[in-house]
C-alpha cells in the first residue's frame, strides 16, 4: 500500500538468547507509536512481547510473522496473534525427493523445484488455525499432495 511504511528493528542472537527482545520491541514501539503491526521474522522472537507491551501500556499492536509453530497457531485461535504464515515442511521433503528422482532420470524439474519456492499458507483466522492444529500443529502442504506424488511415481 502506498501509504504504508516499514521500520526495522535489528536484534542479535545475544538479544534472543538473553531474553532481551521483548523489552527492545516495547521500547521501539514507544518510540514509534504509529506502528500498528509487528512482523516477526521467526517465531522465537514472539514470546514475551505481548507482556512487555502491556507493561509499557501499549495496546492495539497486531502480531504477524513467518513460519508458524503449534504455540503460535494456538495464539491465533486465542486472538493474541493476527496472522502467521505456514510453510509445508512435509511437502518440501516430498518435492525434494521428486527433484532428486527427476534429476536422476533426466526429467525436467517442476516450477517449485526450479525456483526453490514452496507454497505458503497465511493463517489469519480461528478456523484456519483450528484446521492446522487438527493436522498436528503444522501445515503439511497442499491437500492430497502425497497421493499425487505416489501416483506420479507409480506407487
Amino acid at each position: 500500500c502506498p501509504e504504508c511504511t516499514l521500520e526495522k528493528l535489528a536484534v542479535t542472537v545475544e538479544d534472543v538468547e538473553g531474553g532481551k527482545v521483548p523489552a527492545k520491541v516495547a521500547a521501539f514501539i514507544q518510540a514509534h507509536p504509529e506502528i500498528d503491526y509487528i512482523q516477526f521474522t521467526f517465531g522465537d522472537l514472539l514470546p514475551g512481547v505481548e507482556a512487555a507491551l502491556q507493561s509499557a501500556g501499549i495496546e492495539g499492536v497486531k502480531f504477524t510473522g513467518v513460519q508458524s509453530n503449534p504455540t503460535i497457531v494456538k495464539e491465533i485461535i486465542e486472538g493474541k496473534v493476527a496472522a502467521w504464515t505456514a510453510q509445508p515442511q512435509q511437502f518440501q521433503g516430498w518435492i525434494s525427493t521428486d527433484a532428486a528422482i527427476r534429476v536422476a532420470q533426466g526429467l525436467p524439474l517442476t516450477k517449485y523445484e526450479q525456483s526453490g519456492e514452496i507454497p505458503t499458507w497465511v493463517i489469519d483466522s480461528k478456523s484456519a488455525a483450528e484446521q492446522v492444529l487438527e493436522e498436528g500443529g503444522e501445515w503439511p502442504g497442499p491437500a492430497g499432495f502425497e497421493e499425487k506424488f505416489e501416483k506420479l511415481w507409480g506407487l
